[in-house]
């Protein structure tokens, strides 16, 4: 490529005119003149008339909108060898035959998913909410549906490379291409990407009158703002339903950063992809890191919910809304005041409205909503050799999953990571139907690759032939392969989070929370490490003993795991088998007790909160007993008496070393309010205090 790109560069430095000297009248003579000139310029189509030979040997490339090469160019100037519709979805038949009369060959590229040429917003705003529709379109809207048509040879672009996480296109691929796009999934789910649902349960849709929804429109900006501190090097968009919600939007966000001076310059540090808050029908085109959705249409003062979702109704809804939803690199924050169940498809008019539902439930459940059991890439079934070398990995206790991804791509195996749900240590691909459907041996040995490990894949490839003359020696390079492949962390975070909330944080100041004691490790001479693990061994209930005495209550997976470091071997499922065998025979005897996933030390009863440990991740939220976060609880209010529910969420995730998400929030409001019912605590108005 590069080299490709050196050539064409050469070739067009040897066109350019000798810089020695020129005649006045000469073509370049007459350009130095015009660029000499304070005033009283040629026109702009006089000069290209009269110097367009010279204008094209120095610019061999023009980019023009077609108004323009109307305006500008003369009809019977020199021909360019190519002109280019990029977005040809949006250009009238009529905008496009002046500058197809301009080219000797005509390249049209769009997307006839994308957005039509519109008269959207062309009404008086006055007229009601006639803005938020658009004449009916012609029966050919865009010089693309004239060339697809006319029998014009097509080529489909099926490779997606824009999204950073496979949920994003996920939608559009399944609801608008017929899963044909290829797309390539992670190696797990990691924070701050993806899509995230955020109820707006008090949004008002002000119908009749501004036809903003206020309160949706703050969730948002505060949302915006918290992104912009949290990660400053991450561009950001918003996308409104309607143009009232896109101004009531844009004074929410400037009111916010008006009132914050470090705000508003991090926003303005951004000058690469400055941050927009654009209306459906003027995004196409432009894309961000992180995009942010306000739905705006929501259940009005009286508590009246109609079905008009302005644009959506109309002809071409649904693309308007693919537009949308395929804006983002990293992560979508879709804000809205209404729950998918609650739009009523035999009410609601047009195709938009109903994806616009289903949009909302994909949001909310993930990709288990688009029912992808129906694909035909997921019947397709394995070939011998990959079910071969999966039954040799889950032999040795590996956990595997196979065909990872949700378009026709589909990563042939992965060893699954024993400790993170959801990750995967290694990526295995094998010469089966995957490999041999691939249009090019490029596609298939260079560029799929390329980007998978773009994405974060480990990546390790067999050959059914060595696998055939020697398993043994495969299955020995898969462990090699495993065992380099750096661990990742329980949280892992390739991006900043983004924020969960729909409010901002309750203002409490770090150094004025409590602390907690660090959770203690039992040392590893007190766990009698052995060379060699062995399930059956008179030690195991013993060594579970003497770490649940030192550490409990302690969930039974990180106990499993304190004994895999034990023996130095890897978490695996026949080292959780073992280890259950263990603790079967340790409650047995007596030595421990077990309520539900945890394990104690017998006859004890309460649990101190213990801190993270000091360089290490913290303990995941659902390995923490609600013991543990109770005493933290009766903690935090001992100290400051009263507080907000929110706030001491904070500080219960605070002590803990978690930043405060939902998964986190959750866990501990349970706890909340389970002491509450109990009366251990008081909870009124959402304000908390201990009893008298």
């Amino acid at each position: 490529m590069a080299l490709a790109v050196g050539r064409i560069r050469g070739r067009l430095d040897a066109q350019m005119p000798s810089s020695r000297s020129f005649s006045p009248e000469s073509d370049v003579g007459l350009l130095l003149r015009e660029a000499a000139k304070k005033r009283r310029h040629l026109p702009v189509r006089r000069m290209l008339s009269r110097a367009g030979a010279a204008v094209r040997r120095l610019k061999p490339c023009m980019m023009m909108s077609p108004l323009s090469i109307a305006q500008y160019l003369p009809v019977d100037s020199e021909p360019f060898d190519v002109v280019v519709f990029d977005e040809a979805s949006q250009i009238c038949p009529e905008d496009a035959i002046g500058a197809v009369a301009r080219g000797r060959q005509v390249v049209v590229v769009g997307d006839s998913h994308q957005l039509p040429p519109t008269s959207f917003f062309s009404y008086d705003p006055d007229t009601g909410e006639a803005e938020d529709e658009e004449d009916p379109p012609p029966d050919l809207e865009s010089i693309l549906d004239l060339c697809a048509t006319s029998g014009v040879n097509s080529l489909s672009l099926r490779w997606h490379y824009r999204s950073r996480d496979e949920s994003l296109i996920a939608f559009s691929n399944h609801h608008f291409y017929e899963d044909g796009l290829f797309t390539f999934p992670n190696p797990g789910d990691r924070p701050g990407l993806g899509v995230e649902f955020h109820y707006v349960e008090n949004g008002a849709y002000d119908r009749g009158g501004t036809r903003q929804n206020r309160i949706e429109a703050r969730a948002v900006a505060a949302a915006v703002a918290e992104q912009i501190r949290e990660a400053p090097g991450l561009s950001v968009g918003v996308v409104t339903f309607s143009e009232a919600q896109q101004l009531a939007v844009l004074e929410e966000l400037d009111a916010l950063l008006h009132a914050d001076r470090e705000l508003e310059a991090l926003h303005a540090s951004n000058t690469e992809e400055p941050t927009f808050v654009k209306n459906l029908e003027n995004v196409q085109g432009d894309e961000r890191d992180v995009m942010f959705f306000s739905i705006g249409y929501g259940r009005d003062g009286s508590g009246k919910l109609t079905m008009n979702f302005g644009p959506l109704n109309g002809d071409g809804g649904h693309r308007r809304l693919n537009v949308a939803v395929t804006r983002a690199k990293c992560a979508v924050r879709v804000f809205s005041s209404i729950l998918p169940e609650e739009i009523d498809t035999n009410r609601a008019k047009g195709q938009g409205a109903r994806l616009l539902r289903n949009y909302l439930e994909y949001a909310k459940r993930g990709v288990a909503a688009l029912g992808l059991e129906d694909v035909p890439a997921l019947r397709m079934e394995d070939s011998r050799f990959e079910q071969a070398v999966a039954a040799a990995l889950e032999s040795e206790g590996h956990t595997v999953t196979k065909k990872i991804g949700a378009s026709d791509y589909r990563l042939d195996l992965a060893i699954d990571h024993p400790e993170v749900p959801g990750t995967h240590l290694l990526g295995i691909e094998c010469d089966g139907p995957t490999y041999r459907d691939a249009a090019t041996t490029r596609d298939r040995d260079r560029t799929r690759p390329l980007v998978l490990e773009s994405l974060g894949w480990k990546l390790h490839r067999i050959w059914s032939p060595d696998w055939v003359r020697s398993p043994r020696r495969e299955l020995k390079r898969i462990r090699d392969a495993v065992d380099a492949v750096p661990l990742p962390s329980p949280r892992p975070a390739t991006r900043p989070e983004a924020p969960e909330t729909t409010t901002p944080e309750p203002e409490i100041r770090e150094d004025e929370l409590p602390t907690a004691p660090p959770y203690e490790v039992t040392p590893r001479s007190q766990r009698r490490p052995r060379k060699e693990f062995d399930v059956e061994s008179a030690e195991l209930p013993g060594l579970v003993t003497a770490i649940v005495s030192h550490e409990g209550p302690i969930h039974r997976e990180e106990l499993s795991a304190r004994i895999a470091d034990s023996y130095d071997t890897r978490h695996t499922r026949r080292i959780r088998e073992g280890v259950a065998h263990g603790i079967d025979l340790a409650v047995d005897e007596g030595k421990i007790d077990r309520r539900g996933d945890f394990l104690w030390p017998p006859r004890k009863r309460d649990c101190p909160m213990r801190g993270p440990v000091k360089g290490e991740s913290p303990r995941d939220i659902d390995h923490i007993p609600d013991e543990e976060i109770e005493d933290g609880v009766r903690t935090v209010l001992e100290v400051d008496l009263r507080l907000p529910k929110d706030a001491l969420t904070k500080a219960i995730a605070h002590l803990l070393g978690h930043r405060r998400n939902d998964r986190v929030v959750e866990a501990i409001e349970g706890v909340i309010v389970a002491m509450a019912a109990r009366s251990e605590i008081l909870l009124n108005e959402e304000i908390v205090t201990l009893p008298d």
